[in-house]
């Protein structure tokens, strides 16, 4: 596995001895009505964020499977990078290395740049704001993609 910057927190693994799977399930449940309320509110960064934090849960899921190390608690760039050099199914790689890195870079602008002002510019806040209604909505539609095809290539056995 290529190096980065590793955290000492481990993943919780889901095993017929733990609830980790149920719990799961509640809070990815909840985290999708909760994404969709907030797109339908116009709260399109609580959306934006809870879409990445469940990206990044598939992808460390994925790389821990892949890898058979604990893959966790990394930040989206890293793991992008990680799925980049150890994904085995070439149409998740050309997801993440593609469209998803793409949204990454307007999800980073939505988080950081939502209140400067780039010179030569002037857009009000509301258009700023009425813009991310697409990012948020374009993560969900790739978190589905992605979350899809990775549970259809672990169907088929080819992660171990």
């Amino acid at each position: 596995m290529p190096t980065t910057k590793k955290s000492s927190r481990r993943r919780a693994v889901a095993s017929l001895a733990n609830d980790v799977g149920v719990q799961r399930h509640q809070l990815f449940k909840a985290g999708y009505a909760r994404i969709t309320s907030a797109i339908a509110s116009g709260w399109y960064l609580e959306a934006i964020v809870l879409v990445e934090s469940l990206l990044t849960d598939r992808f460390e899921s994925r790389l821990t499977h892949l890898t058979g190390t604990n893959v966790a608690f990394l930040n989206l760039g890293p793991l992008i990078d990680l799925v980049r050099a150890n994904e085995t199914n070439p149409l998740l790689t050309a997801l993440v290395a593609g469209d998803i890195d793409s949204w990454r870079r307007r999800r980073n602008a939505a988080a950081h740049e939502m209140l400067k002002i780039e010179e030569g510019t002037a857009v009000p806040f509301e258009d700023r704001l009425g813009a991310l209604r697409l990012v948020a909505q374009d993560g969900v539609r790739l978190l589905r993609s992605y979350s899809k095809l990775a549970e259809k290539d672990r169907a088929r056995g080819s992660v171990r």
